[in-house]
């Protein structure tokens, strides 16, 4: 032996994450020397295990690995004479570099290799932006069911979709790259089918700070990534989840919450395939039936009834999501990944409980995305990727047939379209017919046109609106009828090269070709209703260069990104003098260039300074373009139109950020940051000739500044906790893109002048404006064989405990009098706090121990979720006229003294204008055949405190709820 053995090799292992490059893969770099004479090992040999990654070093000693997809790795670092090191658990990101120096001990004589468990340092030193990441186990112990409830949690997001002061369409969400927000509406949070979390490898939120790769975004970018399966062996889950009633907490008056009878069901696998040697795949799934999708009370009416459990309120989603990945050559790869998915949805009301329920919208969306993308390693340094993707999205709301038996997780609802046959202009199936729009529609068999509510047959027998907080509807419909679809085809490439050991430079493109259509109406049952009916074909696409320059431990990302958007279609000419059919021109091109810099400073071994600057663009959504131009009918007032020569919305950002590990265990960190968002979208009034009207446009600004402080623990002693704390103030003139219009149209007038509002011209407190949110979340892991012990079993082993806990202060809301009249500031008074704390429990049970060895690979997990666990039910929102969540301030009017008589048929003595008799026993206490003006008042009294203590309202937290469910792995 030339040298003694040293007693195991020497490893520096540094593990670090770099904003690097949009998309999908990670890169792996580090620096190999020799233990005793600090000289680089050239030619080492480095491997990721059971892929075909590797590299060597170079004369330095330097080496790197790009294009590695996202997931924890075993590496091998060997040399000759050299003992070889064999690093666990190394975790690839996306767009990150993976930081793995290592310094070997030599040797004369083969050796056994070293093995080394990598743990990740808790100060990311090149980290230029505002970046959280979430790998697939951090997902599991979290009780969140989709992304959107992953992103909740996220340091600098109010409401779980406002990002940093940005409206809640103002972000972008990705899976494996391509977004799959809908361009028409965009990503609002709302309900549509998603990826399963068991296809889930990482999930990235951005909050700030993002690379010139991502665009179309001033928000955020919820970036997912799916897992891609190994050759070397098959693994899968089985997981089964549903709510448990008996268990759910009840409210401040003692009305216990109502069960959903919520059943999710998800499964994935994956592995090789037996077509050639590096095919693999890897499928998810997942299974939703929800009976009750409201969140209600048991709260009984007069009758008896349980108004929190309604009919026509179930939801379903069923979505299913495969990857094939295949190296035919060690320099290709190439994927083909395809998902599809539907959601259905019914609305229910307390409103429409007593007339004809099955009037209320039906809902259905689908989502389908298919993509084949190459990846060509041309050299250790350079490699490209070109990509090919269809998405298409389509939603539908309305009637949907009632007469068939529909199996919610396995059918799709039978909408009827939108059908005018005799060319009225009223849809067929809305019609109402003859007995003053009273009679029955020959189509349907119902009373058909607006919904009717001055009938008295509920359990209160109240009249129409005499309550205030409800009026029960007797028979009609909702205004709720669309067909709308998006769909796009796009192209696209990237090119990276390592072109020196500072500098990795990427350059790519994107063409999007769109497709777009909508046909609404908000009012089937009138010849004259707000409708629209379009399709377009827009063209959008980008371009962009980056470099990520590394030298003597300052990180530099720095980069240029050029956007455009063809509406492919025409505006109108003069818009103070339309003409009918208004004269057009066509619209051009609208573009935008957008800097970004970023810089990370190392101060010390254990702490760094990093800032960040950004220009950042968004087209807007399309439907803003080109909403109601295609009729532009000026007659029928009360509506907004599509403006195709909208300029793009601009954000200007700034950001600076500092992290220190503190201990061993500790790390805190601190942003912060400064936005102005610039053609914000929103509307302006047209005095045109002869009609005026309101149109889309980007006039409206926005500012946002913000500190964000982050303290976290590692896992040790059995516990890890993180605590976030994000001080925020979110100004503009307009929260939304149509609280103008609104606030003119519906608000309360001018406080100081009397007189109807004109639109804001300075900022104020925006809907959003959350000053102070908390994050805690606080996990205990007991491993095999750890924790207390009885007899030499470990009784609490392999048991995972998690709690997340949400501090958060109320929004801003404007203050009226009994008479409508603003008091104070506009958004000048706020809502309550609020503080929730979510829970889950689960504990691995290896079936080997239970079944032998021939159980070996499989593992039972039994787990409970519980949301709102200490059942606090305070208030979280009020009534603008009292400040209070449970008294609106209206006054109820002494009703009619006239007696409604049991049997009488004339008007308003025995039968509304529909016909229904008005004598209602429910309220007729003294059982004598008359219903009097004290009983018509008792009824009204009663709904409005039924009302309040049902807390149906929505104006507090709900209470707990409870889940239990399996999980199989192999």
């Amino acid at each position: 032996m030339k040298k003694t053995l040293f007693s195991s090799a020497l490893v520096l292992l540094l593990l670090g994450t770099s904003t690097l490059f949009a998309g999908i893969t990670g890169k792996l770099a580090g620096n190999i020397i020799d233990k005793d004479t600090k000289e680089p090992i050239i030619g080492a040999s480095v491997v990721i295990v059971g892929t075909n990654f590797g590299s060597a070093a170079d004369i330095e000693g330097n080496y790197f690995i790009l294009n590695i997809p996202p997931g924890a790795y075993t590496i091998r670092i060997s040399a000759i004479g050299y003992q070889s090191a064999l690093f666990k658990n190394v975790q690839i990101s996306v767009d990150a570099t993976t930081k793995l120096d290592a310094i070997l001990a030599s040797s004369a004589v083969e050796l056994k290799e070293q093995v080394v468990t990598a743990e990740r340092p808790l100060v990311d030193k090149s980290v230029t932006g505002s970046i959280r990441k979430q790998n697939s186990n951090e997902i599991r112990a979290l009780p969140r069911e989709n992304i959107q409830g992953l992103v909740a949690l996220t340091v600098g997001v109010v409401n779980g979709v406002n990002f940093r002061g940005s409206r809640n369409t103002d972000n972008v969400l990705q899976v494996d790259g391509l977004q799959v927000s809908d361009p028409q509406v965009g990503f609002t949070g709302g309900i549509f089918p998603t990826v399963s979390n068991l296809a889930i490898e990482e999930v990235q939120v951005i909050t700030g700070g993002f690379t010139a790769e991502y665009g179309n975004a001033q928000g955020g970018v919820i970036n997912s990534v799916t897992k891609e399966g190994s050759t070397e062996v098959y693994e899968g889950t089985f997981r089964y989840k549903r709510d448990v009633e008996d268990l759910n907490g009840s409210s401040d008056k003692g009305y216990k919450l109502n069960g959903k009878n919520q059943n999710l069901f998800e499964f994935s696998f994956g592995g090789g395939i037996p077509i050639g040697a590096r095919t693999r795949f890897f499928m998810a799934g997942k299974a939703e039936y929800t009976q009750f999708r409201s969140d209600n009370y048991a709260f009984l009416d007069p009758t008896g009834r349980n108004i929190g459990k309604r009919p026509h309120d179930r939801f379903a989603e069923r979505s299913l999501n495969l990857k094939v990945t295949s190296n035919p050559t060690d320099e290709i790869k190439l994927s083909v990944s395809g998902f599809s998915g539907k959601a259905l949805w019914e609305n229910s009301s307390w409103t429409w409980l007593y007339g004809d329920y099955t009037q209320q919208a039906s809902f259905m969306q689908s989502n389908n995305q298919f993509f084949t993308r190459v990846s060509h390693t041309l050299s250790n340094a350079t490699f490209y990727e070109a990509t090919v993707s269809y998405f298409s999205q389509e939603y539908n709301a309305g009637k949907k047939n009632e007469a068939k038996d529909y199996n919610m997780l396995f059918d799709s609802f039978e909408m009827y379209g939108i059908v005018d046959a005799n060319k009225d202009g009223i849809i067929d199936r809305y019609a109402p017919t003859g007995n003053s729009g009273f009679g029955i529609n020959p189509i349907t068999g119902k009373r058909e046109g607006s919904s009717y509510s001055q009938g008295n047959q509920n359990p209160y027998g109240v009249r129409g609106s005499t309550a205030s907080v409800i009026s029960f509807v007797n028979f009609g419909n909702v205004r709720t009828l669309e067909n709308r679809s998006s769909k796009y085809y796009s192209l696209g490439g990237t090119i990276s090269s390592q072109v020196d050991n500072n500098n990795l430079i990427k350059t790519g493109f994107e063409v999007k070709a769109h497709n777009v259509f909508r046909e609404y109406n908000s009012l089937p049952w009138d010849a004259n209703p707000f409708d629209d009916k379009y399709e377009y074909s827009p063209i959008q696409g980008y371009a962009f260069v980056q470099d990520k320059l590394e030298y003597q431990g300052i990180i530099v990302n720095a980069g240029l990104r050029y956007d455009y958007l063809d509406p492919q279609a025409s505006k109108i000419a003069n818009l103070l003098k339309p003409g009918n059919p208004p004269k057009t021109t066509d619209v051009a091109m609208k573009s935008q260039i957008s800097p970004r810099f970023g810089v990370s400073f190392p101060l010390t071994e254990r702490s760094k300074f990093n800032l960040n600057y950004g220009w950042y663009m968004q087209e807007p959504v399309l439907t803003r373009l080109y909403e109601s131009i295609t009729t532009f009918d000026l007659s029928r007032g009360n509506q907004i139109f599509g403006n195709p020569d909208l300029d793009p919305q601009k954000t200007k950002a700034f950001e600076i950020g500092y992290a220190n590990q503190i201990t061993d265990l500790f790390v805190i960190d601190a942003t912060a940051y400064y936005k102005d968002l610039y053609n914000i979208e929103g509307v302006t009034f047209v005095p045109a000739v002869p009609s005026s009207f309101t149109m889309y446009t980007t006039s409206e600004y926005g500012n946002s500044r913000g500190v964000e402080v982050s303290l976290r623990k590692q896992l040790a002693n059995f516990w890890r906790a993180q605590v976030s704390y994000a001080y925020s103030i979110s100004k503009g003139t307009a929260s939304s893109v149509t609280t103008n219009y609104q606030l003119v149209t519906n608000g309360p007038p001018d406080p100081y002048t009397g007189e109807n509002r004109v639109y804001p011209l300075t900022d104020y407190y925006l809907d959003f404006d959350r000053r102070h949110v908390i994050n805690f979340i606080l996990d205990f892991v007991i491993r095999e064989d750890e924790g207390p012990a009885i007899g030499g079993v470990h009784f609490l082993e392999n048991t995972n405990l998690n709690f997340t806990t949400v501090f958060q202060t109320g929004t801003p809301y404007t203050r009226l009098d009994y008479y409508g009249r603003q008091v104070g500031e506009f958004n000048g008074s706020r809502r309550p706090s609020f503080t929730q704390t979510d829970m889950r429990i689960s504990r691995d049970i290896p079936l080997s121990s239970v079944f032998g060895s021939s159980f070996s690979k499989l593992t039972l997990t039994l787990f409970a979720d519980a949301t709102n666990l200490f059942n606090r039910v305070e208030a979280t929102d009020v009534y603008a006229l009292t400040g209070v969540a449970d008294n609106d301030g209206f006054r109820v009017s002494t009703p009619s003294s006239t007696p409604w008589i049991k049997g009488n048929t004339k008007t308003e003595t025995g039968v509304d204008d529909a016909g229904f008799p008005l004598y209602n026993a429910n309220i007729d206490l003294d059982k004598n055949g008359l219903v009097t003006q004290d009983e018509k008042l008792y009824g009204i009294n009663k709904l409005r405190q039924d009302y309040f203590d049902s807390r149906i309202n929505g104006n507090y937290q709900l209470a707990r709820r409870v889940w239990l469910g399996a999980l199989i792995r192999f």
